[in-house]
């Protein structure tokens, strides 16, 4: 379910090396469960420790039926950030997130832009 959102990440990683973050405890892996047995979505956490804040990064999202999970998720995402004493909590992801976001008191901080300095012109 990670292949999509690990493939925008433009060649920074693949699903193996978050995989491999995961057993080395670097992400948290969460698992959305429909009627006990259908897995429906997937996200991923890590924490980065900023100098004068502590963060729960949310990196890869991938699912269906978002409505009937999201509000739970993101109450779940807070109670972890808060009981690992962060202070923020950042998600990334395309531009549609900000209208889902915003109606949970999340709002757009900066968009994010980057150069392959690999890529030929």
């Amino acid at each position: 379910m990670l292949e999509k959102p690990v493939s925008q990440s433009q060649d920074r990683l693949i699903v193996e090396d978050v995989y491999n973050a995961a057993k080395s405890g670097a992400y948290l892996l969460w698992i959305v469960i429909r009627d006990n047995s259908v897995i429906i979505a997937t996200f991923t956490t890590r924490i980065t420790a900023y100098p004068r804040r502590r963060s729960l990064c949310v990196d890869f999202v991938s699912g269906e039926n978002m409505g009937l999970w999201l509000e739970t998720a993101l109450d779940k995402v807070s109670e972890h950030a808060v009981n690992c004493d962060c202070d923020l909590i950042e998600g990334y992801g395309r531009q549609g997130w900000k209208r889902t976001l915003e109606k949970f008191g999340w709002k757009l901080a900066y968009p994010t832009y980057h150069k392959d300095l690999r890529a030929h012109e």
